[in-house]
């Protein structure tokens, strides 16, 4: 169920988001990265793959991993559009499933204003995150151990 609106998660959640992803200079152009020190208040921890698409062993080791959350739909935004000063970042919402995944990661036709090597995956409320940093092979899975544990899983 993809459908784009505008997100109004309110001053403090659109803040905690903002505060997750380190603020880019003009010459870190796709070198996203998370925030460690919102991450270690979060008690989360992070796991870099070399690869940017998530299929097949690693998309089963992700849905176990929201499983485990019960996370039941997730948000995908533009990482660059976290720069805006409204409390509304434009949003696409999926369902935590494995055809919405190969959906965000395929279908070229359905977000046309967002690119999907460079985005902010990630649930409301906040319980874990995905970076895509635009680098090629750069992808960082953001959460509490016990997801992280499962999305590394070999």
């Amino acid at each position: 169920m993809e459908m784009l609106y505008k997100i109004s998660l309110g001053k403090t959640g659109i803040e905690q988001i903002k505060k997750l992803i380190k603020p880019l200079l003009p010459e870190d152009h796709a070198n996203h990265s998370f925030n460690q020190e919102v991450l270690n208040d979060l008690g989360w921890t992070t796991w870099a793959v070399n690869h940017t698409q998530i299929f097949d062993h690693d998309l089963d080791n992700l849905l176990r991993g929201l499983k485990q959350l019960e996370v039941e739909e997730f948000f995908v935004i533009q990482t660059l559009w976290l720069d805006r000063k409204s409390l509304h970042i434009p949003a696409y919402n999926f369902e935590v499933t494995k055809q919405d995944f190969i959906k965000i990661q395929l279908d070229r036709d359905l977000c046309k204003d967002l690119t999907f090597h460079e985005c902010l995956i990630f649930s409301q409320p906040l319980s874990f995150a995905i970076l895509r940093t635009g680098q090629i092979g750069k992808v960082i899975y953001a959460g509490p151990p016990k997801f992280i544990n499962e999305v590394k899983k070999p």
